[in-house]
């Protein structure tokens, strides 16, 4: 039987084991007299997931469009869960002959009852007649109760992801057409997403630049969009682009902070070393602020690491060292440096208003947790804050401070534990 033959090939043409099939399920499997049914069955009991998932897709693959009736039985008496790849795959592979069938099933029945289901069918539909999925599913998906808009989002995503892989246009123009902001929004992340990935940055960015809109503002958010995209996947191309832009004299407003945001996601440090050369200015100051959220947000020990081992801050870093400091503060004991805080990261900076409040909000905690060495350093250091800030620290003190202990004893208890 073929799957007797593919489970050979599969398997590397050795008998399976129990290490990769259930003893019970192998006989079974090798047994030439098995339906189809029970072959699903058989599969869909397997535990591993991989494997799990490979034979059933290769079992689809040898189905016919008449086997439709039996695949939902055998998903039924198997021990799945809704959502699981398997229930996806089946769904897909329905749609690819009667998507109308697939999209009321993966509605309607409790395997089914998934976002991962529901959009693999509307993917695949969307691939063949993107149109006809757009028009009938658009139709269907706004009685969703509960989560309604972002299972409507998905829908529209899916649809615009088959759509720009079945080669036809109009993909932008249902984008645009959408009313509502957050789902416009994401339908144009998905849109920069898949021409990302199937054209590369390059051209994505230039399709972006292009496209034929009726206002520039529609233009703005796409091409916002596919940068995104590109930043995730091809940053130093996102970053050329985005230079010449501005070269041209095109402003599209903060394009530089989002792919600093972005490219601080996977690599930080080039990220950094990227944004040290650009021009000083304020799409500079946005753009390793950004980066340095995304750092401290997602890496917090080797931003940590990278910042520390930087010299007194440099002019082009300053506007990061809130966000750095903020962390510093967060994660501070009670006994910590905060002589050494000030006098590392905030007394150093060239901007008075970032000194000063940075200032205020390291004496804050000093004093909170030392009254008497902080109030000698103050007296010893009078310029340090004007009148103004001296107010706004005290102030601070007296109402922030049950808030201070406590973050500061839970810090101290975490470095014991740990």
């Amino acid at each position: 039987m073929l799957l007797g033959a593919l489970l050979l090939f599969c398997l590397g043409c050795q008998p399976p084991t129990s290490s990769s099939l259930k003893s019970e399920a192998a006989g079974a499997l090798w047994n030439e007299s098995a339906s189809l049914t029970e072959q699903a069955e058989i599969i869909l009991r397997l535990q591993n997931g991989i494997e799990r998932a490979r034979l059933f897709a290769t079992l689809l693959g040898s189905a016919e469009p008449e086997d439709v009736d039996w695949i939902p039985e055998a998903l039924e008496r198997s021990p799945r869960e809704r959502g699981d790849v398997e229930l996806a795959l089946f769904g897909e592979w329905w749609a690819s002959f009667d998507p109308v069938a697939a999209y009321e099933w993966s509605r309607s029945h409790w395997l089914s009852e998934s976002p991962r289901v529901l959009t693999a069918v509307i993917r695949t539909w969307a691939r063949q007649d993107p149109q006809a999925a757009n028009e009938f599913t658009l139709e269907y998906s706004r009685p969703f109760a509960g989560g309604a808009n972002i299972l409507r989002s998905e829908v529209i995503e899916a649809i615009l992801v088959g759509w720009v892989e079945s080669g036809e246009p109009g993909s932008l123009d249902v984008a645009l057409e959408i009313k509502d902001l957050s789902t416009r929004r994401g339908a144009l992340r998905a849109l920069g997403r898949i021409r990302v990935t199937t054209q590369g940055a390059a051209q994505a960015l230039s399709w972006a630049l292009g496209a034929e809109v009726a206002e520039e503002s529609q233009r703005v958010a796409l091409l916002r969009s596919v940068m995104s995209a590109a930043a995730d996947q091809e940053p130093r191309v996102a970053a050329e682009f985005a230079a010449s832009l501005e070269a041209s004299g095109q402003d599209y407003r903060r394009m530089y902070p989002r792919i600093g945001q972005r490219w601080a996601r996977w690599e930080p440090i080039a990220a950094m070393d990227w944004v040290e050369q650009l021009e000083e200015g304020d799409q500079r100051d946005q753009t390793v602020k950004s980066i340095t959220e995304m750092w401290l947000r997602r890496n917090p020990e080797t931003a940590r690491t990278w910042f520390e081992a930087q010299d007194s801050p440099q002019q082009w870093l300053e506007p990061a060292i809130g966000e750095y400091v903020d962390r510093l503060l967060r994660d501070a004991a009670p006994d910590a440096n905060w002589q050494a805080m000030l006098e590392r990261w905030t007394l150093p900076l060239t901007q008075d208003q970032s000194r000063w409040d940075l200032n205020v909000k390291v004496l804050s905690r000093w004093i909170v947790h030392d009254e008497d060495a902080s109030t000698a350093w103050l007296e010893a250091h009078p310029d340090v804050l004007p009148a103004r800030h001296r107010r706004h620290l005290k102030s601070l003190v007296e109402t922030q401070r049950e808030k201070y202990l406590r973050q500061s004893a839970r810090n101290a208890e975490k470095r014991r534990a740990s």
